[in-house]
């Protein structure tokens, strides 16, 4: 399905990134989480979460921001 072709993309991104710097650099993304449903969508913001670099998200939505918002709060251990 697309959804799983971008987010093939975007790891394979992620890992290039890891090979070409060898270093964490920052990363930008630009509407690309469009066609993610919520569920895989949360996943990757997660994952994005955890990692060390900087990532910067540009939407013209608001779920990745209540999405993220959610995944902090859960780990502060509020519900």
């Amino acid at each position: 399905s697309f959804p799983t072709r971008r987010s093939s993309d975007l790891a394979l991104r992620m890992a290039a990134l890891e090979i070409l710097y060898g270093e964490e650099v920052p990363v930008i993304l630009d509407d690309a989480f469009g066609c993610y449903d919520e569920k895989r969508l949360k996943y990757t913001l997660k994952w994005l979460s955890e990692q060390s670099r900087q990532v910067i998200i540009f939407s013209c939505q608001k779920r990745e921001l209540e999405i993220l918002n959610e995944i902090e709060m859960e780990r502060q251990g509020r519900p």
